[in-house]
């Protein structure tokens, strides 16, 4: 082959491989995934996976607006009725250690605001009702002898996924798909009420 034959083809396979990457790119920029906008009070928006408020302070969630599309909010939360490890009994009654146990996660959704762009989710996740007024002090007995875990709902870490619906296709943030064997992903979207 020719040295100005060779030139050429390594040309066009260069051009090829950068036109592949840039749309790639252009994929990705055009919401493969959703990006969870949040604020505390009344500060400034902000695009990070973790923000701390202090507990009382006003956080607001948004995802961008998608013309003729749909978006649904959801929890994501611990499965906290499975008893976790990090260790066994040895034949001498000593506790060895045997690694970290993955913890499991649920996604539910949060009906009540099915199609809003902009949510308060404290307003809903923070409210006590009648029944739970009541129903709080058995949850604690029952975690007491051995059940599960009951959630306290005015302080800790609150992780949140966001999908969007259009066209058929569906967009989200970051959520339980990116879980692996250390847990869930530090980019899933989280609250930690400090």
């Amino acid at each position: 082959m020719p040295t100005e034959v060779r030139r050429t083809h390594r040309a066009r396979h260069a051009l090829g491989t950068i036109a592949i990457a840039i749309t790639l790119c252009a994929v990705s920029a055009s919401g493969a995934s959703v990006v969870i906008q949040s604020r505390v009070d009344e500060g400034a928006w902000t695009e990070r996976s973790a923000i701390y408020p202090l507990k009382g302070e006003r956080v607001l969630l948004k995802v961008d607006e998608v013309p003729d599309a749909s978006i649904r909010w959801y929890r994501v939360l611990p499965e906290l009725s499975r008893r976790y490890s990090n260790a066994r009994r040895a034949a001498n009654g000593a506790h060895q250690w045997s690694g970290y146990d993955r913890i499991l996660y649920e996604r539910v959704e949060i009906t009540e605001f099915r199609d809003r762009w902009e949510i308060e989710p404290f307003r809903v996740i923070g409210r006590v009702g009648f029944w739970e007024r009541i129903m709080r002090p058995l949850r604690n007995l029952s975690w007491r002898l051995g059940g599960p875990v009951f959630e306290f709902k005015e302080a800790g870490s609150f992780w949140f996924q966001a999908e969007v619906h259009a066209d058929g296709r569906v967009a989200r943030s970051p959520g339980i798909e990116d879980s692996d064997e250390r847990g869930l992903s530090p980019r899933v979207f989280r609250v930690s009420i400090r």
